[in-house]
């Protein structure tokens, strides 16, 4: 399974989606503008990128793979088996 955290107006988010769909993966994007804060799920997403260092308000797009949260760049190095 496969989430992107992202947010509206973030080009490197939209960019993500668009490189998911080239590679032809499935995946769940979670808009964080758009999602309510007390969602259970969003709240579990920034607490799991948190606790691996990764910081939401400064790095997005957040991949996880496997409830594993890793940057773009990290994601495609998986994602294409390097």
């Amino acid at each position: 399974m496969i989430i992107i955290l992202g947010k509206s107006g973030c080009q490197k988010c939209e960019a993500a989606r668009q490189k998911m769909d080239l590679l032809n993966r499935d995946y769940t994007y979670v808009n964080m503008s758009n999602e309510n804060w007390r969602n259970s799920e969003l709240t579990d997403l920034v607490a799991t990128a948190l606790a691996q260092g990764i910081d939401p308000t400064e790095e997005l797009p957040i991949f996880f793979i496997h409830k594993i949260a890793c940057s773009y760049s990290q994601a495609m190095k998986i994602l294409r088996g390097k």
